[in-house]
């Protein structure tokens, strides 16, 4: 992948931020992409409504105390392709939030830790603070920053993003997953229930106890007659 000479000697000396897994990425998207505008003979802009076939790079950072992390969740935002493959609108929307979950776990939840780790399908922020749940911070009657993403990402995307909150022994974690189909859920949360097609006709649903989980996912079978 051909770079200009000051990000190819970045690149080449920083291999602990730009690993492997993420370049590949960049080579994937920007193929695919052009790709496209030669069959079309325009430039396409992605959207999570869009989807393009190419997964997030993976990438964790770690934060023991506020001062930088702006700059390093919106760094790892744009390295590893959120921008790019959920759409530019949404990733800021998200990364806003993610901001919002850090200062919140170190300001109100007396946090010691707080890491944030992009997958392909989702990204997941734990922190080892007290209990906390990220919708409170929609009680704010004047909404900004965080309160104000989370509620865009309510109104805009709620049909295909998916927040799952947990409180587990450790902490708290907020699972942020972009789904397609059914199919991407169990890929991006353990908080669902699939019940059989004999629970929904004999109207005797059993649901199984996920006491760690904040929401739960009802899933139905898709050619169940009910």
């Amino acid at each position: 992948m051909w770079l200009c000479a000051t990000h190819a000697r970045l690149v080449d000396r920083d291999e602990v931020t730009y690993t492997i897994p993420m370049l590949e990425q960049w080579r994937a998207f920007t193929e695919h992409k052009a790709s496209l505008r030669h069959t079309l003979g325009r430039e396409i802009e992605f959207d999570l409504r869009s989807p393009i076939g190419v997964s997030l790079a993976e990438h964790s950072i770690e934060i023991k105390a506020l001062s930088s992390e702006n700059e390093e969740i919106g760094e790892a935002f744009l390295h590893c392709g959120v921008h790019q493959v959920w759409g530019d609108k949404l990733a800021k929307a998200v990364r806003d939030l993610s901001i919002e979950v850090a200062r919140d776990a170190f300001q109100h939840g007396r946090a010691s830790s707080f890491s944030m780790s992009i997958e392909p399908k989702r990204i997941v922020l734990k922190d080892d603070g007290q209990a906390f749940r990220y919708e409170d911070v929609l009680a704010q009657v004047r909404k900004s920053g965080g309160a104000a993403a989370l509620q865009r990402i309510r109104d805009r995307y709620s049909d295909h993003l998916v927040l799952s909150p947990m409180h587990t022994g450790q902490g708290n974690e907020l699972i942020i997953g972009l789904i397609h189909s059914i199919d991407d859920i169990p890929v991006v949360t353990n908080c669902f229930h699939t019940p059989t097609r004999q629970e929904i006709y004999n109207c005797g649903l059993s649901i199984p106890p996920l006491p760690q989980c904040d929401k739960n996912l009802f899933i139905t079978p898709t050619t169940c007659l009910i």
